[in-house]
């Protein structure tokens, strides 16, 4: 989609074989420079989502978040970077919150 560096939740195809899911999604912001990056894996969505694998939407297809199989990656696993799920970005947000902070309190996780 474009040759910039990954942003804030852009969704990139990964290259090699180091990462098996389909697509990633950057979770780490793109104001912190590393030669890491925080991602998590988008696979096919197979029911509405949850609190904990929200649903993100590219191209027609539905991929849930995996948020609890976060993990930092080289910068070199990135590739194409297919576009963005900003839309979602309170659903994964809220996750987020979640698993760091626990909060918000009371929600299902699961």
């Amino acid at each position: 989609m474009r040759g910039d560096p990954p942003r804030w939740l852009d969704i990139a195809k990964p290259k090699g074989r180091l990462v098996r899911a389909p697509l990633l999604l950057v979770l780490q912001h793109h104001v912190i420079t590393a030669s890491t990056l925080i991602v998590a894996p988008l696979l096919p969505a197979t029911g509405p989502g949850s609190l904990l694998a929200p649903v993100v939407v590219l191209g027609g297809t539905s991929y849930a978040a995996d948020l609890l199989g976060l993990s930092a990656v080289p910068l070199s696993v990135l590739g194409e970077i297919l576009g963005s799920a900003l839309d979602q970005a309170d659903a994964i947000t809220d996750g987020l919150d979640a698993i760091f902070r626990g909060h918000p309190v009371g929600l299902p996780l699961l």
